[in-house]
């Protein structure tokens, strides 16, 4: 997806997600860049790489499976060496992490202490329905769900799959509603029952475009 300088990238990476969105695309030495998702890591460097990216301000981490994450730590490895990743977004999802999870979390709290780099937790307070995460003069893109009333319910019921990240992308041209993990029927009621009014142009479906549910309605 492309509207004047802004871009909206989903990489071919095989089972899993990986998405790219540029905000100010063409302007190399002031541009605005957000990763979700990470499963292969050298074709994201590949991508970064040919738009001579150097700096990347946010990646959010829909969901901790190994489909949506497994190649978080390499590309950190490799993309630090040269250029710098300003701000992670993740949520803590599973009770009893997977050694996946595991070795991503060692390596935020690593480079955290570091001093190079900012944590950020996925989720919002119930007072609001959505967080600015990052924005310039043409787009703003928002964390929309879940809340910590709704993060909350999801870890009583051990339902790590409610506990996804989903962002929206708004601007004046098209709204991208990023469902990068694997947001379950019961959590996507919650989220339009909350945000009634929620519409999109674009929805990057959640299960990599596997989920269906007749019993949804989408606008």
């Amino acid at each position: 997806m492309e509207s004047e300088n802004q871009r909206v990238k989903f990489l071919d990476v095989g089972h899993g997600d990986s998405s790219i969105i540029y905000l100010n695309s063409g302007h190399s030495e002031n541009e605005n860049v957000v990763i979700v998702d990470i499963v292969d890591s050298d074709k994201l460097l590949t991508e970064l790489t040919s738009h001579k990216i150097k700096v990347v301000d946010l990646i959010i981490i829909s969901h901790s499976d190994a489909d949506h994450c497994r190649g978080v730590n390499d590309f950190l490895e490799k993309y630090m060496a040269v250029g710098i990743v300003k701000n992670i977004c993740f949520n803590l999802d599973k009770r009893q992490p997977t050694k996946t999870m595991k070795l991503i979390l060692k390596k935020f709290i690593e480079i955290y202490q570091k001093q190079r780099i900012t944590l950020l937790m996925g989720q919002n307070d119930t007072s609001v329905q959505k967080r600015e995460l990052i924005s310039n003069d043409k787009s703003k893109l928002f964390l929309i769900y879940p809340n910590v009333a709704e993060s909350t319910e999801a870890y009583l019921k051990n339902d790590t799959n409610n506990t996804s990240i989903v962002c929206l992308l708004e601007n004046d041209v098209c709204n991208v509603l990023f469902s990068g993990g694997d947001l379950e029927e019961s959590g996507w009621q919650k989220l339009i029952d909350r945000i009634p009014e929620l519409r999109c142009d674009v929805l990057k479906m959640p299960h990599h475009g596997a989920f269906y549910d007749e019993k949804m309605e989408w606008d």
